[in-house]
């Protein structure tokens, strides 16, 4: 049963980028070593921190008088 929660959590992670089922996926697949979901993991969690990046607001440019 532990095998199949994974798969949906990381499921759910991939399709509504949901953070909290991507930590609930990498830790049923590392307490139960699912190896065969290592590879998914790792590319939802880089797809997971490319979003983080993306939607972080840039640094505020400074305005200075002439």
């Amino acid at each position: 049963m532990p095998l199949f929660q994974a798969d949906i959590h990381l499921t759910r992670a991939r399709l509504f980028h949901d953070r909290t089922a991507l930590a609930l996926a990498r830790e049923l697949i590392e307490r139960h070593g699912y190896g065969r979901r290592l590879d998914e993991l790792a590319d939802a969690e880089a797809e997971a921190e490319a979003e983080a990046e993306a939607l972080t607001w840039p640094t505020p440019l400074t305005h200075q008088s002439p």
